[in-house]
């Protein structure tokens, strides 16, 4: 399947056209881009051995083309391991701490777990850790692995620091667009603390009470 879609605007001009798969490249950021939206797209597409092409006239237009495979792909249930009543008391909502610089994301993963437990938002790394510096521990924590300023990895080690919070971590991820990114989303995915989108709810809702299951039997141990 291809799908084209051409625009009559300012058009791209070659220099910039050879950076566009570059991350954290923009040439929007004072209307919010950050410049992860092409090198992400290319990521998703290319795991489903698909492709993405942008040809730009300046001046005139830029056409981008999507070439994606057909495939028959069955739905596969996702079990949402039961929690354990014996470390968990039902009559306290668990704490979940989401990071993430995206606010539509952000919003939307606080409304698909408010019902169910104690949330808090964080737009931005920083902030979240300085939470957790004050002593506000989440039973679980939430967060983007590409961010602005402190990266998912950096936010994730200097927890670290602060006690045995690793254990806590839950990551959701477009995919990475660096080698450095993509060793640590390899490493997450390998401890089952990794997500990727798009994902539906009762998926998130699943990896999330997989890792309060997952805490609960290392205190027990402790």
């Amino acid at each position: 399947m291809h799908i084209v879609i051409k625009d009559n605007g300012r058009g791209i001009s070659t220099e910039d056209l050879n950076r566009v798969w570059e991350p954290f490249f923009s040439k929007t950021v004072q209307h919010g881009g950050l410049g992860l939206g092409l090198s992400i797209c290319r990521r998703i597409l290319q795991e489903v051995d698909g492709t993405i092409e942008i040809k730009s006239d300046l001046g005139h237009s830029t056409t981008v083309k999507i070439s994606l495979p057909f495939v028959q792909k069955e739905k596969i249930a996702c079990p949402i391991p039961a929690l354990s009543a014996a470390k968990i008391d039902l009559n306290l909502r668990p704490s979940v701490m989401i990071v993430n610089d995206n606010q539509l994301v952000l919003t939307l993963l606080a409304r698909m777990l408010q019902n169910e437990y104690n949330v808090t938002e964080f737009m931005d790394a920083r902030s979240a850790l300085a939470a957790i510096e004050t002593g506000k521990i989440p039973d679980v924590i939430i967060s983007d692995i590409m961010m602005p300023e402190m990266d998912g990895q950096a936010f994730y080690e200097e927890t670290r620091k602060l006690g045995s919070y690793s254990t806590r971590f839950l990551f959701i991820t477009g995919g990475a667009v660096t080698e450095e990114s993509l060793e640590f989303e390899r490493k997450m995915a390998a401890l089952g603390r990794l997500l990727l989108k798009p994902f539906e709810a009762d998926q998130l809702r699943a990896a999330l009470n997989k890792t309060l299951t997952l805490q609960g039997a290392l205190e027990y141990e402790h």
